[in-house]
């Protein structure tokens, strides 16, 4: 629609027998970049990119995964000629956090399990600010869920994650954002009937 909320227009653009959910989307001069999760006939489901221009042409969508592992919580973030995601993955027993990049044409696709500890993770989140990919999850310590964090090089190498929190309450649905050399925080925590927002912030540190 246009940005004084006229002109709305709607449109279907996947067809199929699978259900197609956790759509994420970003614009990109004049293309819109999306990515889903979709089961695949054996019910694990796989992650797709979607691609078009933003008159709306030019659709096309491609599945990026295909191992008889199940994937979640699909995100996407643009930057430069490059086209970063993170989900999570189970590795057969455990949820860990994957991530990859292709071109911003649409080619290459290299996929990286970036964990292999024994607790799941969720609800993985990114954001590229200069030569690094920051992320943040909600992962499982065997009763809480806790807040973590990473960061990698955008050439993929020297990953370091960080537990941030470890009180006795399950974190949920954490976001964050990046503004100049701070990163800011949000969830929401399980403290009984009352479920309380935390915020946190802290200093970029190269």
């Amino acid at each position: 629609m246009n940005i004084d909320r006229t002109a709305w227009k709607a449109e279907k653009r996947t067809s199929g027998q699978y259900d197609k959910t956790f759509p994420q989307l970003q614009v990109v001069g004049s293309r819109i970049y999306y990515v889903r999760q979709q089961p695949d006939g054996t019910k694990n489901r796989q992650i797709w990119t979607m691609e078009m221009n933003t008159d709306g042409t030019g659709w096309k969508e491609v599945q990026r995964t295909n191992n008889p592992f199940d994937k979640q919580f699909p995100q996407l973030h643009a930057a430069g000629n490059k086209i970063y995601s993170t989900w999570n993955e189970s590795d057969g027993k455990y949820r860990q956090i994957w991530t990859a990049e292709m071109n911003i044409d649409g080619s290459e696709w290299p996929a990286i399990q970036r964990t292999d500890t024994p607790f799941d993770k969720y609800t993985p989140k990114q954001q590229s600010v200069g030569d690094k990919i920051y992320y943040l999850w909600e992962e499982s310590d065997g009763k809480y869920r806790q807040i973590w964090t990473a960061r990698v090089n955008k050439d993929g190498t020297v990953w370091k994650s960080e537990k941030r929190t470890k009180s006795s309450y399950g974190k949920y649905d954490p976001e964050f954002q990046i503004i100049g050399n701070r990163i800011y925080y949000v969830w929401h925590e399980d403290h009984g009937p009352i479920e309380p927002i935390w915020v946190a912030e802290e200093i970029v540190v190269e």
